[in-house]
């Protein structure tokens, strides 16, 4: 049974409890090593390994609007602390811990002066988070752009050559949409890729990425196997297919997919799924393929 503990702290006003707290010079420490990284991701994963260092504890939840990271056997019955993260009067998330027992008052003040470690590092990442994702954002549609593609798709084949979970990559092609700029005007060809990044956007779930390389051509890396990605290029197909603003032009869309595979590099997954592109195109559009 985990016994619940709700406490708030703003990263620079915590509890004051007696007992051992953490020295200065390791606190600093501590907080330069979070400062090297500018991933929130990394941050609190270094955070987490630094924590297990001078306080044992069964797992840690991070909890933010753009993440949610789980560290150590969150399955494990614990006594939970969940503890708020604010930098500047503003929230940056929060951390459920979980710990084989209830801690003590020193124990308490001790993870109250590492929690307070964790605000300033975190939030720096939280910014410099936001700048990168407005550089490799498309504005049109709200989707990452190419470049974000090319570092993306390298990161998840580095990732799974080393034995962590597949994945798979879709390329999507609007059927028709050139005729819709030549007869309609751009204006209009605008709102129809608007459509369909926003249909794209509130379909994936926070692990997929979803981009558009220019014009109407589209990519989704999906962390699932091609089974996995075969009902979900379907369920885009479809809902894509179903859009008003696509409807009044006779627009539906061309999938091609293929899981990434042990001898594939980015070029060759890539020409594979564009191979199955093309195919589903020569099909007659509006269908998908997979390779």
């Amino acid at each position: 049974m985990e016994l619940a503990h709700n406490l708030v702290l703003d990263g620079m006003h915590g509890l004051v409890l007696p007992g051992m707290g953490e020295p200065a010079k390791a606190s600093e420490d501590l907080r330069q090593r979070l400062h090297q990284h500018l991933d929130p991701e990394l941050v609190i994963r270094c955070y987490a390994r630094e924590l297990s260092h001078r306080l044992r504890f069964t797992w840690l939840r991070y909890c933010h609007d753009d993440l949610a990271l789980n560290v150590g056997r969150s399955n494990t019955p614990a006594t939970q602390y969940t503890l708020r993260l604010n930098h500047q009067g503003g929230p940056i998330g929060r951390i459920s811990y979980g710990f084989p027992h209830p801690l003590t008052s020193a124990e308490l003040h001790r993870l109250n002066q590492l929690h307070r470690q964790l605000s300033q590092p975190l939030f720096v990442a939280w910014q410099f988070a936001g700048l990168k994702a407005r550089l490799e954002q498309e504005p049109l549609t709200g989707l990452l752009n190419r470049s974000s593609f090319d570092r993306q798709l390298d990161e998840r084949i580095e990732e799974a050559q080393q034995g962590t979970d597949t994945f798979t990559l879709l390329l999507m092609d609007l059927d028709h949409f050139k005729a819709v700029n030549d007869t309609h005007g751009h204006a209009a060809g605008d709102e129809v890729l608007r459509q369909v990044g926003k249909t794209l956007r509130g379909a994936i779930r926070p692990e997929d990425r979803a981009f558009r390389f220019g014009g109407d051509e589209f990519a989704i890396l999906l962390a699932a196997d091609s089974q996995v990605a075969e009902r979900v290029a379907e369920r885009l197909r479809r809902k894509i297919q179903a859009l008003p603003e696509l409807q009044r032009y006779g627009i539906s869309c061309s999938i091609g997919f293929g899981e990434h595979q042990g001898e594939d590099d980015g070029a060759r997954l890539f020409q594979r799924c564009d191979n199955a592109l093309y195919q589903a195109k020569a099909a007659g559009r509006n269908c998908l393929v997979r390779h």
